[in-house]
């Protein structure tokens, strides 16, 4: 859960409220405070000490409206419009000075990176010499929230390529998730909660506390509660066979002459067995003795957690195995975190580790590079769910 503040808490939106509180707990979400202007939503991620001089964080200003009919615009330097009841678009009007919502956004961002240029020290690091404006110069979102049905006619990005305009929350989410800045300033989290404490904020959401795992500590506890998931998983989907099973013997006992039903019988070609992450104990010896530590696997990925620390990997003979945040190399998780990760990309993996419990075997794996295509056998053999639709580009 996401570190969250506010400012005027009766203006906090609830709806993306229960959104944001889902980000990993390395973000901050400063909501409706004031500066010379009110910011609707501030958005910074943290970054661990050890990255602090290369990776900058990422910081983005979101404006936040709601209309319950369709806007159109297509020159962001004149006046938007709206669609009346009558059917007609008339001139859309604003309290502020402004004359559209993105012109509103963008000063909005300019004021802010003004502000905390101004004002940084009062929250940075005492030692560190004075931060150059340009290091507080967040990304400006529009955010237009509106009924389903609702259909908006702006541009797909603002003509100068800055900035970006959103229509649904889970999209909004997804690209602050996964924005990565070329520059700007590198957050800690004392400098964070200085700035939360300067600006007057409450405290909204805090996240929960947990034992982060050490570099090179094996994940035991999260490998072991994912496979018992996935063992779930699997058994119901062998109870469902079975049920599915004594339907097909009862209706083949019936009208079809024994035959099973066409809604029943599996396709040709289609085989119903799960991805496992163990392998069972038999007669008193394990059945995965072909497992070496050292030995490899072309394999892809069938799963990722939702704050992208471990990923689910299906090999080629439908073993799951489960490989956490610290056995990922940087070029995995740089691409992970960009979405270029998805389910079905092709991953490379090395056994790190054999552990066998109670008649069970799991693999503890290391990522060692992206085998080449051709090498993999096709996604469908390997029993893989059908992808997820790419979430939007966030430019």
């Amino acid at each position: 859960m996401a570190h969250i503040y506010a400012g005027d808490t009766s203006k906090v939106d609830e709806e993306v409220l229960r959104a944001v509180e889902k980000l990993p707990d390395d973000f901050w979400i400063f909501a409706e405070f004031d500066i010379e202007r009110n910011v609707d939503w501030l958005v910074i991620r943290e970054v661990p000490a050890s990255e602090r001089a290369t990776r900058p964080s990422t910081m983005i200003l979101t404006e936040l409206k709601r209309s319950d009919k369709p806007i159109r615009a297509w020159n962001m330097n004149g006046p938007w419009e709206k669609l009346e009841d009558s059917g007609v678009y008339s001139e859309l009007h604003s309290d502020k000075p402004e004359i559209n919502f993105y012109q509103q956004v963008l000063h909005t961002s300019s004021a802010l990176q003004d502000w905390l240029w101004r004002n940084q020290r009062f929250y940075l690091d005492s030692h560190l010499p004075v931060q150059p404006i340009d290091s507080f110069k967040p990304w400006p979102d529009l955010l237009i929230l509106s009924p389903p049905g609702v259909r908006h006619q702006l541009p797909i990005r603002p003509p100068t390529g800055y900035g970006g305009f959103w229509f649904g929350l889970e999209q909004w989410v997804n690209h602050v998730q996964r924005w990565n800045p070329r520059a700007g300033y590198s957050w800690s989290k004392d400098e964070l909660t200085k700035l939360a404490q300067f600006l007057g904020l409450k405290e909204v959401a805090t996240p929960r506390i947990s034992t982060p795992i050490a570099p090179g500590e094996s994940p035991k506890e999260v490998g072991d509660f994912m496979a018992w998931v996935l063992r779930l998983e699997e058994r119901v989907s062998q109870l469902e066979r079975q049920v599915q099973g004594m339907t097909t013997t009862s209706e083949g006992n019936g009208s079809n002459g024994g035959q099973p039903s066409a809604s029943t019988a599996p396709a040709a070609g289609v085989s119903e067995a799960a991805p496992s992450t163990y392998r069972p104990y038999e007669g008193g010896a394990y059945t995965d003795t072909t497992y070496t530590v050292g030995q490899q696997f072309d394999g892809r990925i069938y799963r990722i957690s939702p704050q992208r620390d471990y990923v689910l990997a299906s090999l080629p003979d439908g073993l799951t195995v489960l490989l956490h945040i610290s056995k990922m190399s940087e070029n995995f998780q740089r691409r992970l975190n960009m979405g270029q990760m998805q389910p079905g990309t092709a991953v490379r993996l090395e056994v790190l580790q054999i552990e066998r419990d109670r008649g069970q075997t799991r693999l503890e794996v290391r990522d060692i590079g992206t085998p080449p295509l051709s090498s993999l056998p096709e996604p469908t053999a390997m029993m893989l769910p059908r992808p997820p639709e790419d979430a939007p580009s966030p430019w």
